[in-house]
């Protein structure tokens, strides 16, 4: 793996919270860089203090719409503290569930509404 193929978390949201879905949405564009081409990503959140379901959705979650679970846990590392890393396991499960049954999960809200 090569210098290049690491994302730093701080270059990309210029703070140490990350907190905002936009952010996340420059993160995993810059991920998808790698891992269409197949190339191994370490995507590390050294120097973030805050991390929320917002940001890790769209930075991480939404991976899961196009790539498997096998695929990613080839190519994707993730640099994170253990208090945040229990909130990015929850983002991938519900990530997951989501992707993997969208029809059930919008039946499911439409009974809901």
């Amino acid at each position: 793996m090569n210098k290049e193929n690491l994302v730093y978390i701080r270059d990309f949201i210029l703070s140490d919270i990350a907190v905002v879905a936009e952010d996340g949405k420059k993160v995993n564009a810059e991920i998808r860089k790698y891992l269409e081409n197949d190339e191994p990503v370490v995507v590390d959140f050294e120097g973030v203090d805050l991390v929320n379901t917002a940001f890790l959705n769209t930075a991480i979650g939404e991976l899961y719409k196009d790539y498997t679970s096998d695929f990613l846990n080839k190519y994707l590392t993730i640099l994170l503290n253990e208090s945040d890393f229990k909130s990015l396991k929850l983002v991938i499960e519900r990530a997951k569930d989501f992707y993997n049954n969208t029809d059930s999960f919008n039946d499911s809200v439409k009974k809901i509404f």
